[in-house]
């Protein structure tokens, strides 16, 4: 048994990692601002606190246990990284932070090989310590660059020992609040056009089931550093509406958009971005095809829209 914190774990995935945890017999703490309700009753502990505030994170965790493992859903950029620093130094066995394919944007256009984790030189990110992170508009229009920042700082700080996992973008059903899956089957239903660039490239998909199998296994290791998660193959915006056309029998329209920098929808990719798996592969996780999951999802949340019709 481990004595598992998660900061986060009350929304999305994050759930879902911390029943399987709970579910493998580990002694699991959950670390949120107490605003979103949980099912976990009396089997996990709750620390109440804001993961932005320094002080009060240095307060609440001032006479915990040592934890094994720490998963960090909430981290979003250097300045997370200082507090996190700060709070759990000599006080964790391994970090896990919860990154993004988003943090290869940079590369998106400038390499037709799939994304490998050393791509980018960490140590070469220019830390950009007085810009306004912890402002909410801010941290939402550079969250990849935010991102990419707390990776480098946590690597270049070497204070904690550290993974990094730069998760696909995660295709799901009816809980998946971003709506971006739902809104091909709405446009399906409803016959409305949806406007795409000529030619949609592919990127990396992974499953909620898979990334919390990946995010137990990772717990399960020994090793640090970057390292993708992402099923396979790679999808295309058109590989996903044919999916979804197959599901709602209906056909979806669509037109091109008038300016492809800024009318597209989602997963519509001008250059292919794709990350390379092959180091999670080498280190032992399979990952499942992600074509055997994708019409289950787009049944799930046509089941839920004609309930609601």
């Amino acid at each position: 048994m481990k004595n598992i914190l998660v900061i986060g774990g009350t929304r999305f995935f994050g759930r879902h990692l911390v029943n399987q945890l709970l579910g493998r017999g580990h002694k699991v703490t959950i670390a949120t601002r107490g605003q979103t309700p949980d099912t976990f009753g009396d089997r996990v502990q709750r620390i109440k606190v804001n993961r932005r505030d320094r002080e009060a994170m240095i307060k609440a965790f001032a006479n915990t246990d040592y934890f094994d493992l720490i998963y960090d859903q909430m981290c979003y950029n250097l300045l997370d990284i200082d507090i996190a620093n700060d709070v759990f130094d000599g006080n964790v066995g391994r970090y896990i932070m919860s990154s993004t394919i988003e943090t290869y944007n940079h590369l998106m256009g400038l390499q037709s090989n799939p994304y490998k984790e050393n791509d980018f030189n960490l140590s070469a990110v220019d830390v950009e310590q007085t810009f306004p992170w912890h402002e909410a508009s801010y941290m939402q229009s550079r969250y990849a660059d935010g991102k990419r920042q707390a990776e480098a700082h946590l690597y270049n700080t070497s204070i904690l020992p550290a993974v990094t996992v730069r998760i696909g973008h995660v295709i799901a059903g009816r809980e998946d609040f971003t709506k971006r899956l739902q809104s091909y089957v709405l446009a399906a239903i409803e016959g409305t056009s949806i406007p795409t660039s000529p030619a949609p490239q592919p990127s990396s998909f992974i499953t909620v089931r898979d990334i919390v199998a990946f995010l137990i296994w990772l717990g399960e290791q020994n090793f640090i550093g970057p390292i993708n998660a992402a099923c396979e193959p790679a999808l295309a915006l058109d590989d996903i509406l044919k999916s979804v056309q197959e599901i709602c029998q209906k056909p979806i329209k669509t037109h091109l958009s008038s300016n492809a920098q800024s009318q597209r929808t989602p997963y519509d990719y001008l250059s292919p971005h794709v990350m390379d798996t092959g180091r999670a592969k080498d280190l032992g996780f399979k990952f499942s095809p992600i074509l055997e999951s994708l019409p289950r999802l787009v049944q799930e949340l046509l089941d839920d829209l004609v309930v609601e019709a």
